[in-house]
C-alpha cells in the first residue's frame, strides 16, 4: 500500500502544480483532465466490478451475523 500513498502524493502535486499554472490552462483542458479521469475510473469499475461487488456481499454478510447475534 506504500505504493499507493507515493503515487497519490505525486498525483496531487502534479494536480496543484497544474492548478496553479497560469499559462493557458482553459476550462477545455481541465475537462479533458476531467474527462480522461472519469473514463479511467469506469474502466476500472468494468474490470474489478465483480470482485468489488464479491467484496461488498462478503462485508454484508459479516455484519449481517454480527449484529444479528
Amino acid at each position: 500500500m506504500l505504493w499507493l500513498a507515493y503515487y497519490d502524493s505525486v498525483f496531487l502535486i502534479f494536480f496543484q502544480s497544474y492548478i496553479r499554472s497560469t499559462q493557458g490552462a482553459t476550462g477545455l483542458e481541465y475537462g479533458l483532465l476531467l474527462a480522461g479521469i472519469g473514463v479511467s475510473m469506469i474502466g476500472a469499475l468494468f474490470a474489478f466490478g465483480d470482485e468489488f461487488r464479491g467484496m461488498l456481499d462478503t462485508m454484508a454478510v459479516a455484519f449481517e451475523s454480527a449484529f444479528n447475534s
